[in-house]
Parts: structure tokens; sequence; C-alpha cells
């Protein structure tokens, strides 16, 4: 009887330390896992820093669950936005040096201080005698918009190979619909979201990477100042001087007023000062 007894008494003795051990592993992975996000998330990546187009694209494609995206809330840090998503494999993060006025679509604007997107396909894999033919079938870019490390706005735009044609499926969000079904816009769409193309070229120009010049005759053009890429007859980064974007635009200011874009861009610093909506404690859990 002894002898069970105290056998009961090593086994609760064995338990307890077990519990232990498990609580203190996943403590440690927890820790682990915000260590390597605050260790990559202040490390920006786009073409600017990457200089190498080909290498760039074809080294950062990953395919995210359309249902990963829909769990994220409005109001989560970019902490929380990797944690609910289980990855940090981004195509592209901006963190720009001033609040980009971002255009979305015709009329609607909002103040940005950070992007990060997300690309790739999904495909079906066809093996054969010798060979193996990977053919994609879906596809889906994201993008997060953050203002005061902060999420105010994401831009999904999700396509599906219909027999041979890419189809635009109604998951995508309103600017993205907006855009490719009306005629009186004529907003870029690439990959991940709309007027893609401008976001990059501010990012260049308020984070040093693109310089300001003006002619004689007072008008105002840009110069890379990175190293040219070496991958390319014709650095891809003169496209982004050449092109004239909506923020360069002789109507932008007159855009965001009638838009109401500092309307909202006020409405965001006082919640942040206060503490309320996308700012408050519930927003970030």
């Amino acid at each position: 009887m002894r002898h069970d007894q105290n056998r009961f008494e090593i086994m609760k003795i064995v338990n307890k330390a077990n519990v232990l051990i498990i609580s203190l592993y996943f403590s440690i992975l927890g820790c682990s896992i915000r260590s390597m996000i605050n260790a990559f998330a202040i490390k920006d990546v786009n073409i600017f820093i990457e200089n190498s187009e080909s290498q760039y694209f074809d080294q950062k494609s990953f395919f995210l669950e359309i249902s990963k995206v829909r769990a994220l809330k409005l109001g989560m840090t970019e902490e929380n936005i990797y944690k609910v998503l289980g990855t940090m494999n981004f195509k592209t993060r901006h963190s720009f040096n001033q609040t980009l006025a971002k255009k979305l679509m015709k009329g609607k604007y909002i103040p940005v201080s950070k992007t990060i997107s997300f690309s790739g396909f999904r495909t079906t894999i066809s093996v054969g005698r010798g060979y193996t033919k990977r053919v994609p079938q879906e596809k889906i870019g994201v993008s997060f918009f953050l203002y005061k490390n902060r999420l105010i706005h994401i831009t999904i735009i999700h396509w599906e190979k219909k027999e041979h044609d890419w189809v635009l499926l109604p998951d995508s969000t309103e600017e993205v619909l907006y855009v490719s079904n009306h005629s009186d816009t004529d907003e870029p769409l690439n990959f991940t979201k709309t007027n893609g193309g401008g976001d990059e070229k501010f990012y260049g120009f308020v984070n040093g990477y693109l310089g300001e010049r003006f002619t004689k005759s007072g008008e105002r053009y840009f110069v890379p100042l990175v190293p040219l890429s070496k991958h390319l007859a014709i650095d891809f980064l003169s496209d982004y001087c050449k092109t004239k974007y909506y923020w360069e635009e002789q109507n932008y200011e007159s855009e965001l007023q009638k838009s109401g874009y500092y309307k909202i861009k006020e409405m965001y610093d006082q919640d942040f000062e206060n503490h309320n909506g996308y700012w408050s404690e519930e927003a970030i859990k």
C-alpha cells in the first residue's frame, strides 16, 4: 500500500514538472516569435532597397488564404497582423517618412504611414515523363494600410482562371471592383492595390531614394539616388522618375479637400491622441 502511495506521489510530481516544462516551452516560443517579428518588421522590402527587379520579384511570392485575411480586424497592430496570417513573407513593405495621402479610387483618400503587401498564385501540378508542369489557377494580392501603427484599410485583388481568362472575383474590395468595372477612372491596378506605382514613387522620394530636381522653367522631375541596377540594360527606377503619379498632379490638393481626406485624417489623429477608435485597447487585441 505504501509502495503504491509513493508511486502515486511521484507521478503527481512528474506530471507537475511536465506541465511546467510545457508552459515554459510555449512561453519561450511566444517570446521567440515576438522577437522574430520585431527583428524583421523594422526592415522595409521594396524595389529601391532590392534594386534588382527580376531577382526581387522572383523571390517574393506567397499565396495568402482569403479566410486568414478575413480574420483580420481593423485596428490591429503590424505584429498582430503577422500573428493572424501566420507568416511574414510579404512582397513589399514601405515605412513612409512622411504621411502619404493615399488614393484608393476616385474621390477616396486615406492617410498612410506604412503599407505591407502580399501576392502569390495557387497552381495545379501535372507530372509527366521527365517533366513537371505548374499552371496558375488562382492569384491573390493583398495590401495592408497602416496609420500610426494601426490597420485602417485592406485591399484585396482576387483572380481565378476560367478556361483561358482571368476573372476578377467579387470578394475583391470596393476600390478594385470600381477601377475594374468603371470607365470614369484611370487608376492603374497592379498585383496588390490601386495606384501602387504612385505609392512606391512617394516612398522613394520621401525616404531619400529619389531626388527632386527642377528644370530652368520650374518643372519638377526626379532622379535616382541609389546605384542603378546592373541586371537590366535600362534601370527600372527610371520608369518611376519619368512617370507622373497621382500625388504629383496639379489638382491633387484640391482633390484631397473635396474628398474629405483632411476630416478623416483629423478624426484619426484625435483618436490616436485620446486612445479611441482603432487606437483603443480593444482594437489591438
